[in-house]
């Protein structure tokens, strides 16, 4: 194991790359594999785009496992947040935006872990590996979602918004009919 002396114990880097391999393997894009977005064929590259993250989150979270295990620990075991599962069935435009939102949260996470990983260049490697990635994962997804929209991508509180406005002037219409 290359560890520096002093900064860090092999209890706080395991737990550390726990965290890790769990937000890589229980992230909102694996979940679309058993989620099924409505994809308009004209956004299936969309949808491609977000199981290409998913793809490449699965062989991060394998990495991150056997270093775990090369490190004498265990990987914990897990399950993807039970929120996820109001998204089931929701149009791709949804489901992608909320995609967008959880990559800002994985980003932020790790760019949390790669400071802590002080005294483990092994696995702050990996972790910094890790936060490019995911960094190269959001600017996909958000090109992808601009070519379909021509505008930049809003954010999932105005998306919502949105949606509820256009959800109240159609059945005040439906009311008044």
């Amino acid at each position: 194991m290359q560890t520096d002396d002093h900064d860090m114990s092999n209890e706080q880097t395991l737990s550390i790359l726990n965290r890790l391999h769990a937000i890589e393997r229980f992230s909102l894009a694996n979940y679309a594999r058993y989620a099924h977005p409505w994809t308009p064929e004209n956004k299936q590259h969309v949808h491609e785009a977000i199981l290409d993250i998913a793809d490449e989150q699965q062989r991060y979270a394998n990495s991150i496992g056997s270093l775990i295990v090369d490190r004498n620990g265990y990987v914990e075991g897990g399950s993807f947040p039970v929120r996820y599962a109001a998204l089931n069935d929701v149009s791709l435009d949804c489901f992608a935006r909320r995609v967008i939102e959880d990559q800002k949260r994985i980003i932020q996470a790790v760019e949390t872990w790669v400071g802590e990983l002080t005294g483990d260049t092994a696995a702050r490697e990996l972790a910094q590996e890790v936060l490019g990635a995911e960094k190269g994962h959001l600017d996909n997804l958000l090109e992808a979602m601009d070519e379909v929209t021509n505008k930049p991508v809003r954010s999932t509180a105005e998306h919502d918004s949105v949606v509820a406005a256009s959800t109240i002037a159609a059945i005040s219409l439906a009311l008044a009919v």
